[in-house]
């Protein structure tokens, strides 16, 4: 064999080059928590989550005492001896549609809606009876005002009233454009008998004119009576105010819901007040003096039917008996006359209310004659 065949090398042959890997493999936050560098220990997870727990813990606590301090004064859990505060914070808590209602913020409430009313109708009814004959000094006495009033400027109310007073005796009352007009529809026979004069008297529309000049004078003496009557208004509301939270009231009225069945059906808070002898006193300011009212008033109900959505009042009822034996010593002597004063006199009163703030439509008479009309003819069948 040829020795330069044997000494020649291979031929080299081209093989494909592997690219140089550069690619990183992807990260993950798994890698630094299991690196050695980034590695807590318990201890301190255990110190970040208790620092944690502390500060929900704070945070709960602190809500859940705000809440229930509220709460607590708001339903007079917690009395904190500030009525107007107290009010303002009940009034805040139950103002909340599904939060239970007190007691105290519902008459407070009533009064608030109330105040806004300056037009609607009222039947008012009075009843007063002692027992035994009128010969023997029994007392039977039944009176009663109904109609509509629109008092929305407080200088020039507008009004139809009419009076039933005692037996037979009915009187109409308009008021419009600052004129009053009545018409004395009924008397009754023993009225005449003693006074013959009135006999005379006829069913006629009698006006009495009332009407002022339009003068500065006047114009500042009726802004000084809006002020005045402003100021009544808000002595009134915080007089109720420390009334109703004054525990000689509270501790003697209950609140109930209740549906009143009248013209139409109404869903009512039924408030019942029985005042003891030492919250009739306190009413009555005369707690020191020898006869005190309590010793008088006995067997004291006031009622009170309020709506449970607006806080309209629609009924108020209040019974009470007078003790006689005690008013002869309070009282004049004529009271004597015509009342046996062995007796007891029951008294019932019922208020009722409606078409609130409804438009009232009084149309004035017509062919009244002026009041004085009525007087000289009086005047002339006693023969002056």
């Amino acid at each position: 064999m040829d020795e330069n065949q044997d000494n020649q090398l291979p031929p080299i042959q081209d093989t494909p080059t592997q690219p140089l890997q550069t690619e990183l493999p992807p990260f993950t936050p798994a890698d630094v928590q299991e690196s050695p560098l980034f590695a807590s220990s318990p201890e301190s997870e255990k110190k970040k989550f208790n620092k944690k727990l502390i500060i929900i813990s704070a945070a709960v606590v602190l809500v859940f005492l705000v809440v229930s301090g509220t709460v607590a004064f708001g339903y007079d859990a917690l009395p904190i001896k500030n009525p107007q505060l107290e009010s303002k914070i009940s009034g805040i808590m139950m103002a909340v549609p599904f939060m239970p209602k007190t007691t105290q913020y519902v008459l407070g409430q009533a009064y608030l809606a109330n105040s806004q009313i300056t037009k609607g109708s009222f039947n008012l009814s009075l009843a007063a009876d002692s027992g035994g004959s009128q010969l023997a000094g029994g007392v039977h006495y039944d009176a009663q005002v109904s109609g509509s009033i629109d008092n929305s400027d407080s200088q020039n109310p507008v009004f139809s009233l009419n009076a039933a007073i005692i037996k037979d005796l009915n009187i109409d009352l308009i008021g419009k454009d600052k004129n009053i007009f009545f018409r004395i529809d009924s008397l009754p026979a023993d009225l005449k008998l003693l006074l013959p004069t009135l006999a005379k008297v006829k069913p006629q529309w009698y006006e009495i004119n009332s009407q002022t000049m339009n003068t500065d004078a006047r114009n500042s003496l009726n802004q000084n009576l809006l002020n005045q009557q402003k100021l009544q208004s808000q002595d009134t509301m915080n007089t109720l105010v420390n009334a109703i939270y004054n525990p000689v009231y509270a501790k003697n009225i209950t609140m109930t819901q209740e549906t009143l069945q009248d013209v139409i059906a109404y869903n009512t808070y039924h408030i019942h007040f029985t005042p003891d002898a030492t919250a009739i006193d306190t009413m009555m300011n005369n707690s020191s003096s020898s006869t005190k009212s309590s010793d008088i008033f006995k067997n004291v109900t006031i009622d009170a039917w309020v709506d449970r959505d607006q806080y309209y009042v629609y009924k108020m009822q209040c019974n009470f008996s007078i003790d006689l034996s005690k008013v002869q010593s309070t009282s004049s002597a004529s009271i004597g006359s015509f009342l046996n004063l062995n007796q007891q006199l029951q008294v019932a009163a019922v208020l009722k209310f409606s078409n609130f703030n409804q438009p009232v439509t009084v149309t004035p008479p017509s062919g009244a004659q002026d009041y004085t009309n009525l007087i000289k003819s009086l005047q002339l069948s006693q023969g002056f």
